[in-house]
């Protein structure tokens, strides 16, 4: 969703916005451009908070996974 390159949802928006531009919807353009942005910065927040920050006492998340499998989750998640 939030069209990272290289990955394909990065080339499909891309090809998207390229006709819409060509179509001269350059409201429409901008209007996906900012929610992109907008939608990434949420995307980002949301790893940043899984996989960076210390809890203070609180109980994880997802208690029954391990490091290995938050891992491996992390990643099929950032290769989708």
């Amino acid at each position: 969703m939030a069209g990272i390159p290289p990955l394909g949802g990065f080339f499909a928006k891309y090809l998207v916005l390229l006709h819409a531009f060509e179509k001269n919807l350059i409201a429409e353009v901008v209007v996906v451009l900012a929610t992109s942005l907008i939608s990434t910065y949420y995307y980002l927040r949301i790893i940043k908070i899984l996989k960076f920050e210390q809890s203070d006492g609180a109980m994880p998340a997802s208690p029954c996974l391990t490091t290995r499998r938050q891992n491996q989750l992390f990643i099929a998640e950032a290769l989708l």
